[in-house]
């Protein structure tokens, strides 16, 4: 996953970047699930500057941490570390659910204990 070069400002690549960015999430898609999964394959520099640069384009997010995340607060996007996302899609009979962008091809199942090793990371709620 590349890293684009951050600007004091907005944390991303210039302003104009990020709109075209934000609009690329939002069309065309069918689902919520969809349109998080295209966040999560954008390149990206921190929690804090994505935080930040959406505020500014007013699109509504919440910051938790994994141990909060459940049926009601997903999907979700994960921070790992070296600036890595997955998209939590859902819950499943064993576990969850997990969209990985630099594994496109198919969604994975984490189990409890692998989402409680990731304790203390971020989560982007949608």
């Amino acid at each position: 996953m590349r890293v684009l070069q951050a600007q004091p400002s907005s944390g991303f690549c210039g302003h104009r970047a990020l709109e075209r960015w934000m609009e690329e999430i939002k069309s065309p898609v069918k689902t919520r699930n969809e349109a998080l999964a295209k966040l999560a394959s954008r390149p990206l520099v921190s929690v804090d500057a994505l935080s930040r640069s959406l505020s500014e384009v007013g699109v509504a997010h919440r910051v938790v941490s994994p141990e909060l995340l459940n049926s009601e607060t997903v999907p979700a996007i994960l921070w790992l570390d070296r600036g890595h996302f997955v998209v939590v899609l859902s819950r499943s009979a064993r576990g969850w659910i997990v969209f990985d962008p630099d594994d496109s091809e198919h969604s994975r199942s984490w189990s409890e204990d692998r989402l409680t090793a990731e304790r203390g990371k971020l989560a982007i709620v949608r």
